[in-house]
């Protein structure tokens, strides 16, 4: 186990890459080597979350996502926070979870994405509803983990097929799935389905006037489409095809993202 000798009044920084630095209070600073274990064992060295509510979680790294570097680079912070306290304390230095890594996160959505990531050994399982699915996707998105969010996105499917067409394009851009904003989409310029005066706050009005160009090409795709099936008595009438939601899509938001600025 490696350890850190640094003078007295100067604030430790270390990462995972094996080198940190050290500030002192008159600026001066120093590279200090250090190398944060990533065995099992000392993966198991508690991290402690404190939230505005007053909760408090003791959770191990080896119990959350392994996938985010954000959790790496705290988690290398706290763990030589650990094993150095004689020089944490003489600085004054906390080891509690830095506040902001946690400022937009509530106690009951962290406990979400604990149910899926912290399961030992328990013949009881904690099954997830679907607002706790929905807490794991937005901790995914803050804390870089793309296969937790791919997965809660997954789960979340059935959920988001009873939404409306504009509550699946503003959840799609709350948590950045772009398969509901398309379904949302979908939905929308194909069909008779309003979005309301709250929607369409929340989606933005330069949105809501590229959906509302797509819906008319959409309706005329549709008559051309009506057209050749009179013609073609072996045809029957299916509406636009799956092709041409996907160029409707590209034409509304080529050269303009459909997530928010």
């Amino acid at each position: 186990m490696s350890t850190l000798n640094v003078d007295e009044g100067y604030v430790v920084t270390p990462t995972l890459s094996g080198t940190s630095t050290a500030n002192s209070d008159t600026g001066a600073t120093r590279e200090v080597k250090t190398t944060v274990p990533k065995d099992y064992t000392l993966s198991m060295m508690p991290m402690m979350f404190n939230f505005p509510n007053g909760e408090k979680f003791c959770v191990p790294r080896a119990g959350l996502p392994a996938e985010s570097k954000r959790l790496d680079d705290l988690y290398a912070r706290h763990y030589v926070c650990r094993i150095n306290e004689f020089h944490i304390a003489s600085i004054g230095r906390s080891c509690d979870m830095d506040n902001d890594f946690i400022a937009d996160v509530s106690a009951e959505e962290f406990r979400g994405l604990l149910k899926l990531s912290c399961r030992f050994a328990s013949e009881e399982v904690d099954v997830l509803t679907a607002d706790d699915w929905m807490a794991v996707l937005k901790l995914a998105k803050l804390w870089d983990m793309p296969t937790t969010h791919e997965k809660a996105a997954k789960e979340l499917d059935s959920e988001i097929d009873r939404r409306t067409a504009g509550e699946q394009m503003i959840l799609a851009r709350r948590y950045s799935v772009e398969q509901w904003f398309k379904q949302g989409f979908k939905m929308f310029v194909t069909g008779k389905e309003k979005i309301s005066d709250d929607e369409r706050k929340t989606i933005g009005w330069e949105t809501y006037a590229r959906l509302l160009e797509a819906k008319d090409k959409a309706w005329i795709a549709a008559e051309k489409a009506y057209e050749n099936t009179r013609k073609d008595k072996r045809r029957h009438f299916l509406g636009i095809s799956h092709a041409d939601h996907e160029r409707l899509f590209l034409e509304a938001f080529v050269g303009s993202s459909w997530m928010p600025e």
